[in-house]
């Protein structure tokens, strides 16, 4: 994904081109496959996740606490999100609770995982210097933490997911849910798949330590890794 409206430091005129910017929010909703079907679509998927998301950011914690808060959100706001204006009322309206958590709950949860955290990392990435292919690199190795956190208050139970963290900007650039039957170490190799580990360092702590987690890391990805190894000895 190219990279950022974030600030980009200012380069020599003999430096190479800048990078195409990171695309907005409102672009990278848009990205995600929407599981309706055309007919009877009121709100547009990208308008509907963005309302969702400034709720979330303002502090809402259940669907009900969206619905709320989307009601009360301004009509400036609605525009700059991407709303439509009814012609009748001659304001835009927003989605209900209800037609919010349908949408979120029939969508690929993997799928915006990966649209969000990619976007999300070229954001983090944009301003760094540039590391050129095949040439020595400029400034630190990008490094990045694996571990699995509970997600509690689940309507089917607690759930575990599987988390990647760029460490610099604190940054989450991947995820995946850990299926109930097996556990992280089984899931490097899913979690990282679709992230670029060009010139990274990838961490982490003694239960994801295994020769699968490292053989996967360097052997087949090429990037370096900094694993805990905990030795015991019997007295």
């Amino acid at each position: 994904m190219p990279v950022s409206h974030a600030p980009v430091p200012s380069r020599a005129p003999d430096d190479a081109a800048d990078p195409e910017p990171v695309p907005g929010l409102l672009e990278v909703l848009a990205l995600v496959a929407d599981p309706r079907r055309r007919r009877g679509r009121r709100f547009t998927l990208a308008f509907t996740l963005a309302v969702a998301v400034v709720c979330v950011l303002a502090g809402a914690r259940s669907f009900r606490e969206i619905g709320d808060q989307a009601a009360d959100l301004p009509q400036d706001m609605l525009a700059a999100l991407g709303g439509v204006p009814c012609p009748l009322r001659r304001r835009i309206p927003v989605p209900s609770e209800k037609r919010i958590r349908t949408l979120l709950q029939d969508l690929d949860g993997d799928a915006l995982d990966g649209v969000v955290g990619g976007w999300l990392r070229s954001l983090a990435a944009a301003g760094k210097p540039a590391r050129p292919q095949g040439g020595p690199q400029d400034g630190p190795a990008e490094h990045v933490a694996i571990d699995g956190k509970w997600l509690r208050g689940v309507g089917d139970g607690p759930v575990k997911l599987f988390s990647a963290l760029q460490h610099d900007h604190g940054v989450i650039i991947a995820q995946t849910r850990i299926p109930d039957e097996t556990n992280e170490t089984t899931q490097v190799k899913a979690l990282l798949d679709h992230v670029d580990l060009t010139g990274a360092v990838v961490t982490a702590d003694a239960a994801r330590a295994s020769r699968e987690t490292a053989r996967c890391i360097a052997g087949q990805r090429g990037a370096d890794y900094l694993l805990t190894v905990i030795i015991s000895s019997l007295s």
